[in-house]
């Protein structure tokens, strides 16, 4: 059998039919004429492979067929069969490239060894017809991709210089400024061009390490409705600033904790909702739905849904949105900026992480995006307040803002009544008014610098109403505050090496702002010598450094002083540096560009761990290295004493209880363990009382605050 396909000719019926059935036991398929205008009829039709064809037919002759069908294809083999030996015949064969010439009566095996030597010849002129489409692909891929690379520089090219020179035009303008109103604006846009030139470089990252397959998914264990809750949070003030309403309903019926990414869903959320409130204009609502639509036994899926009432997409662009590069059109890149990175990156995490991220949406009336995940659950609890009922005062103002509050309602176990005399708790919208002074109120607000224990801001949150609704002490939005300078007397001098001239007078200016000297050194090596010189408590090294690198500086460092606390300073934002420069023996890890919270926190822990042992040394006339050993035998001690106060809580023998509460609470207090003290004091009170008190729970905290004390780090 040859996988050919034949067109047969031949005017004679009894030859025609013979041949038909000693073909067909041949070929994959056959198409047979009886006279030479159907035969070209029938190779228009169905493009044959080759062509098996009598001399003399009617209508017209066998070489007048085959010199039309050779005009259009110059390569198909042609079969010529004939009763007439006659050199006249196969001069003109010849000059039609005929592959062979058969004589009749024909010869079975005669005609087998020329369909032979045809298959070979179809069968290499496909593979050579494969391989000039694959050839003229590559081509048309590569021009393609030039043209991308191209459109990507010009297009970087724009979007890096923009924030640039937005940075280094205002940076000027700095000099001659005395004003401290325009002072300020100036240094505001500084910073806002900076970050978005993070951005755009972020973007760029992201994009070449997905390409390139380096980047991974790290699913680790985390809260659900504390990450989720945080990245909604991040966009409230750009949504206020122009005047949108942000309402998220973050389903409090999701699983406490669960398994997965929870950076890179966030990162998948923030250019979501960054998208939307960019193309959503002034007054109109935003939408993020996050919700579980299957929970069984330990897996759960989740919807994530970003819905505006934006600018929309056409139809006939919607295909491409998630293509890198791509905007919806050319217009828009210069109306709102981007790399058109963004939603290429999202769909790539999504897909990464076993969901796919889909997008609808209508040209002027919104968009909507949403993907679904899968996730390992570890604790299934979910948030519940019961015994509460709700009335809420102005409904007919509230609009779609009351109805995701009552989505949350529903999900909290909250029962909403219609009249204010059976609820516990009014809630009003925007404004509070008189009346109901017996019942407690709450105010829904979209205002961010609106404060207050009993208010609630959007875009809303399950941990939000909880707070509000319950009222605990500790209900007091708690403002941002900023980081505590240091007293001059308490503060100290810590080694930086860093080789950028500009990073060190900024180092400088920080560490200054904060009550800090900081020491500069310009390399490894120098670093070293530094610390040889003087054993500084801290030292900040950057990893990329001339002479001597931050790992081989720190290895001397610590070959000097073991117990130094060594920070690496690095500009990578690789996944896995921080584990990887904590196993390499530093004691911490910041990123540039710093965050100066970052920076101070971590240094303000170790002040006041520098304070807790002056005021010890001072207190009980020790030096350090004996005060971490009695912090370890506190440790010790107090992890067999626990022991044995959970077998007497078991027993019920709260004398002992008391006794060993009791002792536990003065080696606390002698240590200045405030917190421990504390705990320990109270269990010992309810155990000397006989109070009915959760015991467990107390020695719970006890156990948690006691982890704490980290010996070691000391």
């Amino acid at each position: 059998m040859f996988d050919l396909r034949i067109l047969y000719a031949e005017d004679e019926d009894s030859i025609r039919e013979l041949f038909e059935r000693i073909l067909k036991k041949f070929v994959k398929e056959l198409f047979v004429a009886s006279n030479g205008l159907e035969a070209l009829n029938l190779y228009k039709e169905h493009q044959p492979d080759i062509i098996i064809t009598d001399i003399r037919m009617p209508q017209m002759s066998g070489f007048e067929m085959a010199e039309i069908v050779r005009k259009e294809n110059k390569l198909i083999p042609i079969i010529v069969l004939s009763a007439h030996n006659d050199t006249e015949f196969f001069l003109e064969a010849i000059k039609l490239g005929v592959v062979s010439f058969l004589v009749k009566p024909i010869d079975t095996n005669e005609l087998i060894k020329a369909l032979e030597n045809v298959n070979e010849i179809v069968k290499l002129q496909k593979e050579n017809k494969q391989k000039t489409k694959e050839l003229e692909e590559a081509l048309i891929k590569a021009k393609l991709a030039e043209k991308a690379k191209g459109d990507f520089l010009a297009a970087m090219s724009h979007e890096i210089r923009t924030p640039l020179n937005a940075i280094l035009g205002f940076t000027e303008l700095l000099r001659d400024v005395e004003n401290k109103d325009l002072r300020d604006e100036y240094i505001s846009i500084i910073e806002s061009s900076g970050k978005n030139l993070l951005s755009i470089i972020n973007d760029i990252l992201d994009y070449s390490k997905i390409e390139s397959g380096s980047f991974d998914i790290e699913p680790h264990p985390f809260e659900a409705l504390e990450e989720f809750e945080s990245v909604v949070e991040l966009f409230a003030m750009k949504a206020y600033e122009k005047r949108i309403k942000l309402l998220s309903f973050i389903d409090p019926r999701i699983p406490k904790k669960i398994v997965g990414d929870s950076l890179r869903i966030k990162q998948i959320l923030s250019n979501l909702i960054s998208n939307a409130i960019k193309f959503t204009p002034e007054g109109k609502n935003i939408f993020i739905n996050i919700t579980p639509t299957h929970i069984a036994e330990n897996r759960v899926n989740i919807l994530f849904e970003v819905r505006d009432e934006g600018i929309g997409i056409a139809a006939d662009k919607l295909e491409t949105i998630f293509a890198p590069f791509a905007q919806a059109d050319a217009g828009i890149s210069r109306k709102f900026g981007g790399t058109g990175l963004g939603l290429s990156i999202s769909s790539n995490l999504a897909s990464m992480m076993g969901g796919k991220l889909s997008a609808q949406s209508k040209e002027g009336e919104g968009s909507r995006f949403w993907f679904e995940l899968a996730f390992d659950i570890l604790d299934p609890s979910v948030e519940k307040i019961d015994n509460k009922t709700i009335y809420i005062a102005n409904l007919e103002s509230c609009g779609a803002t009351c109805l995701v509050f009552a989505k949350y309602f529903e999900a909290l176990g909250i029962k909403w009544v219609e009249t204010p005399k059976e609820a516990d708790i009014i809630v009003y919208y925007e404004k509070i008014e008189d009346g109901f002074e017996d019942k407690k109120k709450i105010l829904l607000t979209s205002d961010p610098f609106y404060s207050g224990k009993n208010v609630i801001r959007l875009p809303f949150s399950a941990t939000k109403l909880k707070k509000a609704l319950l009222n605990s002490s500790d209900d007091e939005d708690k403002e941002v505050k900023p980081i505590d300078k240091i007293c001059a007397e308490d503060s100290f001098e810590i080694l930086v090496a860093e080789d950028n001239k500009t990073n060190q007078k900024l180092i400088d200016a920080l560490f200054k702002k904060h009550g800090y000297k900081a020491i500069i050194a310009n390399n490894g090596e120098e670093a070293v010598e530094q610390f040889l010189l003087k054993r500084y408590p801290i030292v900040l090294l950057d990893i990329q450094m001339p002479k001597m690198n931050g790992i081989e500086a720190m290895r001397a460092i610590k070959q000097i002083d073991e117990k130094a606390q060594v920070i690496a300073l690095t500009a990578n934002a690789n996944i896995g540096d921080k584990e990887r420069f904590i196993s390499e023996g530093f004691d911490g890890y910041l990123q540039k560009p710093i965050n100066e919270k970052e920076l101070f926190g971590l240094l303000g822990s170790y002040n006041e761990t520098n304070r807790y042992f002056k005021e010890l040394q001072e207190s009980l006339g020790l030096d350090k290295s004996e005060i971490i050993l009695l912090l370890e035998d506190f440790v010790f001690d107090a992890a067999s004493e626990i022991a044995l106060i959970k077998e007497a809580i078991a027993s019920n023998e709260l004398e002992t209880v008391f006794e060993l509460s009791h002792k536990i609470k003065g080696a606390a207090g002698n240590l200045r363990l405030e917190a421990v003290r504390k705990i320990a004091a109270t269990l010992e009170k309810s155990a000397k009382k006989g109070e009915n008190t959760n015991y467990m729970e107390l020695l719970h905290l006890l156990e948690k605050e006691i982890a704490k004390i980290n010996y070691k780090e000391f």
